[in-house]
């Protein structure tokens, strides 16, 4: 069974558009992931200059609904979506689909960026699972647009994070920063001032790094071309996105996080109307296809990008 039908398989070709001031408000949107407890409100309170999302120590989840704040830094706008507990492998309830869809909502078009929270020192088998569960939720290429933020920061001392990072033996830990593009800085939750202002201006610079790198397109899947999205969608898409991503550890491949293949010009887009992109979930390609069908031009693989 293919599951159900759904109208996200085709949009026109329009959206497959870099992002420009004009289209986003001139607005970055940055999701924070991670497992519960790790201090993803408290990053954000961080970005934001201003406690605005609840933090606090807890061994249970704080973060009960997924939350949107606006900051600015540096002349420019920018969005922060604090998430719930939608990054826990067991979660499969009503609420956390419903969560899922907020976070989707909450982001829309789609995230600039991804910061993966983890506390310096603590990157446990929950943080592990939570890195899986962030792919299974936006599929294999969101690790592109992924930067490894480590909290607790002030513990490394004299130590510098980049000697942390390169002399650990945590593999687990050491293959995702690599699958992130290497990608990685350290918060001081707790700074303020001028070291406050030191720690947000590098992950800015990170970030607006890597959407140069990404083409200036933000991340985007078929999740969020569904205008109407329901929890059957969502449980589809995540079940397609897990299945594929075992697929590939157990083969012992790697999916590149992402690649653009240049493509012959398409026989239709002179004459005929209705071409569309079509979404092939199972290995998450866009192919522009005519209204007859025939696949004329492969415009991303691995990662759908907007």
């Amino acid at each position: 069974s293919r599951g159900p039908r759904l109208s996200r398989c085709h949009r026109s070709l329009t959206q497959l558009q870099p992002t420009t001031p004009s289209q986003n408000g001139g607005t970055q949107r940055l999701i924070l992931a991670g497992k519960a407890g790790g201090g993803k409100s408290a990053t954000g309170n961080t970005l934001l200059g201003q406690r605005v999302f609840e933090s606090k120590l807890s061994t249970k989840p704080v973060t009960m609904r997924c939350a949107r704040a606006q900051g600015h830094w540096d002349g420019e706008d920018f969005t922060v979506v604090d998430t719930a507990d939608i990054f826990n492998p067991g979660g499969a309830s009503s609420e956390v689909r419903q969560e899922i869809i907020r976070c989707i909502r909450l982001s829309s078009p789609g995230p600039h960026a991804l910061l993966l929270v983890t506390q310096l020192g603590r990157f446990t088998q929950e943080d592990e699972e939570a890195a899986e569960r962030l792919q299974d939720i936006f599929g294999a290429g969101v690790l592109g647009h992924t930067i490894v933020i480590f909290t607790r920061a002030e513990e490394l001392g004299e130590r510098s994070l980049h000697d942390y990072v390169s002399c650990t033996d945590n593999k687990a830990l050491r293959e995702l920063i690599e699958r992130c593009g290497k990608r990685y800085c350290g918060f001081n939750n707790r700074a303020a001032g001028a070291e406050r202002d030191r720690q947000v201006a590098e992950l800015m610079g990170m970030v607006h790094s890597m959407v140069q790198e990404n083409g200036d397109r933000y991340y985007s899947n078929e999740m969020y071309l569904e205008p109407n999205l329901t929890e059957e969608e969502v449980a589809y898409h995540m079940a397609r996105y897990r299945a594929g991503r075992i697929k590939r550890e157990q083969s012992g491949r790697r999916t590149p996080l992402f690649r653009t293949t240049p493509a012959p010009p398409c026989p239709w887009l002179s004459n005929q109307q209705g071409a569309h992109v079509h979404l092939h979930l199972e290995c998450s390609e866009a192919l522009l296809v005519s209204k007859k069908g025939q696949e004329c031009q492969q415009l991303v693989s691995v990662g759908f990008f907007l």
